[in-house]
């Protein structure tokens, strides 16, 4: 805390980051859009999924420029499996473009790119089931990924896991 806000006493408005947020009614603003999904079974052991969705641009009856814009499209496609001992998944996403300004003031209003994302893991059950090892990589193309303006900026990542059943 600034020496300045020390006090309770005190005007904390020293400057820097915003020490007060303050939210307003600007008006009407409805969402429209739509989403398509599939998930079907090719046989026991494999499964796979896609699905669409579209967000219409708003149409606020106040300044645009006031509106976070969500991503147009967002698509996903993956397969599952699981057969013996063996399981596993790879997805891919595809994020359209972005625009916010709900994150502090104007300097941190912006765009975010488009993306797609690779995803995978792969699984190996032991012990009659009872422990599950597994790998799991998030963003296999190992891009720069900001979903959010002011978002970390995600790069590969890669985890193992240890599950016990009791």
């Amino acid at each position: 805390m600034p020496p300045a806000c020390a006090s309770l006493t005190a005007d904390c408005t020293t400057g820097g980051l915003p020490s007060e947020f303050s939210y307003r009614n600007l008006g009407q603003n409805r969402n429209k859009g739509f989403e398509l999904g599939v998930d079907a079974a090719v046989n026991r052991a494999v499964n796979v999924f896609a699905n669409y969705s579209l967000q219409a641009t708003p149409d606020p009856d106040f300044d645009l420029a006031e509106v976070n814009l969500p991503p147009r499209h967002r698509f996903n496609t993956g397969v599952n499996f699981s057969h013996g001992r063996y399981l596993g998944n790879v997805g891919e996403s595809f994020v359209d473009n972005a625009f916010f300004q709900d994150v502090l003031d104007a300097r941190f209003h912006g765009p975010t790119d488009a993306y797609t994302q690779v995803n995978g893991a792969f699984g190996v059950k032991w012990m009659g089931d009872r422990l599950t090892s597994t790998i799991k990589v998030i963003n296999l193309g190992n891009q720069d990924i900001q979903s959010h303006v002011f978002g970390d900026v995600i790069k590969r990542q890669v985890m193992g896991g240890l599950r016990v059943r009791f």
